[in-house]
Order: C-alpha cells, then sequence, then structure tokens
C-alpha cells in the first residue's frame, strides 16, 4: 500500500523504494513471491481472511512488482518477483477479484497480451459485478478500470462504465 501512495503522489523515491525492495527481498519466499501476508499478521488482531501458509501469492506480489516496473525500478528482487509471478499465472484458477487487480497492475507495465486475454476472460464470467446496485462484498468495473486509460477499460463498454459513474456519483 506504500507504494501506491507512493505512486499516486508521485514520490517514488529511489533511497525509499530501494530499502523497500530489499526488505520484500528478505521477506519472499526462494521463488520470488511475497506471500498474502506474513506470519506476523498471528501477532495482533487481523481480518479473518489474513492467512496465509507462508506461500507466495500474486496478490500482493503483482501489484508491487507493477509499480516497480512503472518506474524503471531495478533491482534484484523484482526481476525475480516478475518471473514469479508470469509462472503464478499460467493457471488463473486461483486468481479471485482482488488479485486480479494486483495482476492489472503488473500487465499495465509488464504487458502479456495472452495473460490479459485470459485474465479478462476470467474477470467478465467470475469476478466483476455489473449491477451497481449490488450490495455485499463485490467488484465493479471501476475497481477493475479506475481510469479511463487503464487496461481493464477494454473489457467494459461505455454503458456499463457510465452506469457505474452515475451510480458512484449518486
Amino acid at each position: 500500500r506504500a507504494l501506491e501512495i507512493l505512486d499516486e503522489v508521485d514520490r517514488f523515491d529511489a533511497e525509499v523504494v530501494d530499502g523497500a525492495c530489499d526488505w520484500l527481498a528478505s521477506v519472499s519466499n526462494a521463488d520470488g513471491g511475497v506471500p498474502f501476508v506474513l506470519a506476523s499478521v498471528e501477532e495482533g488482531p487481523h481480518a479473518p481472511w489474513w492467512e496465509s501458509d507462508g506461500s507466495s501469492d500474486v496478490n500482493p506480489t503483482a501489484g508491487i512488482a507493477g509499480l516497480l516496473n512503472k518506474h524503471g525500478i531495478e533491482h534484484p528482487w523484482l526481476a525475480r518477483a516478475t518471473a514469479y509471478c508470469f509462472e503464478a499465472l499460467r493457471e488463473l484458477g486461483h486468481v479471485g477479484a482482488d488479485d486480479a487487480i494486483s495482476v492489472l497492475t503488473l500487465l499495465e507495465h509488464v504487458p502479456d497480451d495472452a495473460v490479459f486475454a485470459a485474465l479478462g476472460e476470467r474477470i467478465l464470467d467470475e469476478l466483476v459485478t455489473l449491477d451497481p446496485a449490488a450490495e455485499g462484498y463485490v467488484k465493479s468495473p471501476l475497481e477493475f478500470a479506475p481510469h479511463p486509460n487503464s487496461l481493464a477499460r477494454s473489457l467494459f463498454d461505455e454503458a456499463t462504465i457510465e452506469k457505474h459513474l452515475d451510480a458512484l456519483e449518486a
């Protein structure tokens, strides 16, 4: 999340980011992937879904790697993490909605048309909620495509985006 904020405020400071990459390397698995949460999450209050067996996960690894690639960061961890993500994305059955958002960040900055095509199909078939009035923990098109130039914007027609923008405004 910290890297997302640095990106949003255009303050991707090399010294801070390099330190973050060193830390990521220290908590990553041998394949370069970061676990969804670290074991230390058990030491305090946390959301019930914040559980991990310590294995690598594309969420958050893909999102982190995407932002680092966007800013042209060069760090030994990044190459391993990016390779891990594309290996893990050969099969998308384990990718949920939040994972897909993380993966889209990677694909926006390290394009792979085949992975995007398969992910886009999964988003449309299973992960997005097209009803702007839907309740509960759902993901709307605007979460997959938060900006007009977002990679996933091509998945949704203009009417769908407008309907969700109107609902957001209301």
